[in-house]
């Protein structure tokens, strides 16, 4: 193998003119392109567009290369002298990112340094580490988990910085008064305070600290307040909770942010971004202690304010297509069908798992600073989730139960037959067929959903005197005080009533209460002695709130974001708390939330091991060994050359005429005694495999080689049923032999969500 250098239209390349197919193989696994000969080459269409910078030099055909310094310094030892330099430059700038990601997760200042507070208060040590790092930019995200104290830390960014003198702080409107109490505790230098409370409320050109929902920037007529404050010069702008900024289509992120994807004019042309009054400021910190709460283009607004480099925003490209970089490049993208319009969407689903430490690596590396609870504070006890399981013993709770059941069994059926349907394409070898299959499964998962949510209503109303008993229990085996999380506001106004008789005096923070009787909620549950419960919806109390009277978290209904049930228990799990905080989720056996929440614990263990799994820039070793030349490689390039096209251009191994003719043997003599699984005899196909295996048998024609690689499959698993003639000619023999009867029924498979 041999890494040399050329020159692109944008920069060196790095390609390796000749390898041999195993070396090409581990050029693929590192993050090599391979490049076809112009006609063939799929850059432009991947890229955006763009040229292939491969395409106008024919020597560069057929070859792997990549355009990525850190891609080629994983091959150093393989480098020739014209790409040695380069990575020399590269693992210096690896050492800068190193230090960068270092400092975004210290626990203490890197040096001592001097930061005002007021008489009688101190910073944590790791909230001094983070002051000195807010100090160093002026635009920067602090994404600390949950419970921190991120408001501390902006206030002694201010105390710090003596020129910061007029600062807005943009927050729920559930965190306006608490952030005017924290202020007035933790500045060293009083400013005159404003809360901004209409949309008419102008803030006078003395006010120093303002403090202004969200919201109020929210409206068409917001005009005036914006234009306000387009005519002054902020120090600071502090967004709390910056994920309510997510949704580039919202007003309040266009008045505050801007209007980032404008659209195209008369002529077609894009028309330029529409700043908001946020540029008016000379420093802004965002803060979330979820950075996103479903998929990572809700961090892209974010980034065009803080960090333009990591949003792909750069002068003269279009945002649109910046917008559209950054979801292909972290996100999972789908086209879709809009069945009543014929019309294909683009949809940006989750996040792509392999991509996820990457991207930390990146926010790190550049703007965001994140520490975890676990790291920081090691004197706080940990947090433990249970699931319990509650019998339906009722007959309401029955009737739910079953009403749930044959909801999602009249869509099961449907999902084996549609997943089936889809193997078989992709083995026929139709693109047509295959996105075709998708797209029905796809329609069958979002009727399924639509139906579920109805029925999973009546299930969390009948399960509720199962949650009230289960409370009335812990209360009995010595638990103090509760929190109880739940969805719907019937279910929590239910539970009030029955927690009021038990003498319980349970609060309650629902959406739709002012501040006021919020905060008074809360207060009485941290001070009072007598209020054992208070009962919370999950999207009204997942934020700014804090809940460490309780050391037991409740969860009467699930929420489909990991997210926000992760930020709901953290309202217990935070700086305050003395004990082990333990989340319970209630779930009823049989139930569909039964078998979802292992799949919601795990994708919320998931998406915290995306954010906080502890990272490290990989440094390249500077060969030592001479660099390679052409004359060592020259001599076997021809021949691994012609392997590798050979490998490229096969998908399934051929199959000869005699393995054509037994797969479709094997599978009509599978066919001929099989029922469907209508029972499970031992005889025939199994579940899903009997739909896939009748279509084999029922082939007009020669079986294709993706069918015949198939039939194999199937063959191996029912070779007991199968004359050993054919199981010989299919090699239908497992690679590792297990003592088990793979023809002996199945026991219950994993059932899918309805979605």
């Amino acid at each position: 193998m041999l890494i040399t250098k050329t020159t692109g239209p944008k920069g060196p390349i790095y390609f390796c003119p000749t390898c041999s197919r195993d070396e090409g193989q581990r050029l693929k696994t590192g993050g090599f392109w391979f490049h076809w000969a112009p006609g063939k080459c799929d850059y432009p269409k991947w890229n955006r567009g763009q040229p292939c910078p491969m395409c106008p030099d024919p020597a560069l055909h057929f070859k792997w290369w990549t355009p990525k310094a850190e891609i080629m310094a994983k091959f150093a030892e393989f480098t020739d002298a014209s790409a040695r330099a380069d990575l020399a430059a590269f693992r210096e700038v690896a050492l800068e990112k190193q230090a960068a990601i270092e400092m975004s997760m210290a626990a203490a200042p890197v040096k001592d340094i001097d930061i005002p507070v007021p008489a009688g208060l101190s910073y944590l040590t790791f909230q001094r580490a983070g002051i000195a790092y807010l100090a160093g930019r002026n635009d920067a995200i602090l994404a600390d988990d949950m419970g921190l104290g991120k408001t501390v830390q902006a206030l002694g960014l201010i105390n710090i910085d003596p020129s910061i003198r007029n600062v807005v702080v943009l927050c729920p409107a559930s965190l306006v008064l608490n952030w005017r109490k924290e202020a007035s505790k933790w500045l060293v230098r009083q400013p005159r305070f404003k809360i901004v409370e209409t949309l008419t409320d102008i803030p006078d050109p003395e006010d120093e600290f303002i403090v202004v929902n969200y919201d109020k920037f929210g409206y068409k007529k917001s005009a005036g307040l914006v234009d306000a404050f387009k005519a002054r010069e902020w120090d600071l702008v502090i967004a709390d909770e910056a994920h309510r900024l997510k949704n580039t289509e919202a007003m309040r992120t266009k008045n505050i942010i801007g209007d980032l994807l404008p659209g195209k004019d008369g002529r077609g042309q894009e028309r330029p971004v529409t700043p908001g009054w946020i540029v008016r400021a000379r420093r802004k910190l965002f803060m979330t202690g979820t950075p996103w709460l479903n998929t990572p283009i809700e961090l892209w607004v974010t980034l065009v304010a803080a960090c333009p480099k990591m949003s792909l925003m750069v002068p003269g490209k279009p945002p649109r297509q910046a917008y559209w970089q950054f979801a292909y490049k972290w996100c999972i993208v789908e086209k879709r069908v809009v069945k009543e319009t014929g019309r294909e969407v683009t949809v940006i689903l989750g996040g792509k798992p392999s991509a996820m430490p990457q991207l930390q690596l990146e926010l790190r590396a550049t703007c965001m600073m994140r520490r975890l609870k676990s790291q920081v504070l090691t004197e706080l006890p940990p947090k433990t989730r249970q699931v319990i399981v509650l019998e339906a013993e009722d007959a309401k709770t029955k009737a739910a139960v079953k009403k749930e059941g044959a909801a999602f069994a009249k869509n099961d059926d449907a999902f084996q037959r549609l997943e089936a349907d889809v193997e078989l394409a992709k083995a026929g070898g139709s693109e047509e067929a295959y996105v075709a299959a998708i797209q029905k499964l796809k329609s069958a998962y979002k009727i399924a959903f639509e139906d579920m949510s109805a029925v999973r209503h009546e299930m969390a109303l009948a399960k509720v005197p199962l949650v009230i008993d289960h409370v009335r229990d812990l209360r009995q085996n010595g638990v103090d005080k509760l929190i109880v999380f739940a969805h719907h506001r019937d279910v929590i106004e239910i539970m009030l009533e029955a927690f009021t008789e038990d003498g319980l005096r349970p609060a309650m923070i629902i959406g739709g209460q002012s501040k006021k009787v919020t905060d008074e909620e809360k207060a009485r549950f941290q001070e009072d002695p007598s209020c054992k419960v208070i009962l919370c919806s999950i999207m009204a109390t997942r934020e700014g709130h804090t809940l460490t009277a309780a050391q037991t978290v409740v969860f009467a209904e699930l929420d489909w974001v990991p997210g926000n049930m992760t930020q709901a228990e953290d309202r217990a799990h935070r700086i305050g708390q003395t004990g082990n905080v333990l989340v319970q989720h209630l779930v009823v056996d049989g139930s569909l939330d039964s078998k979802l929440i292992r799949t919601l614990l795990a994708k919320q263990t998931i998406f915290e091991a995306g954010m906080n799994d502890p990272l490290g820039i990989e440094i390249p070793v500077l060969p030592t060994t001479p660099p390679r030349t052409m004359e060592d490689e020259v001599a076997k390039e021809s021949e691994d050359r012609e392997r590798a096209a050979v490998a490229l251009a096969r998908k399934y191994p051929p199959a000869s005429p005699e393995e054509r003719s037994a797969a479709h043997r094997a599978m009509k003599i599978l066919a001929g005694v099989c029922n469907y699984a209508a029972t499970r005899d031992g005889a025939g196909f199994n579940g899903a495999d009997a739909h896939v295996g009748h279509s084999l048998a029922n082939q007009p024609g020669p079986l294709t080689d993706g069918q015949v690689a198939l039939a194999k499959r199937l063959a191996t698993t029912y070779r007991r049923q199968l004359p050993p003639d054919i199981v010989a000619i299919l090699g239908a023999i497992p690679k590792k032999k297990r003592e088990v009867d793979v023809d002996a029924p199945a026991g219950p498979g994993m059932i899918r969500p309805p979605f």
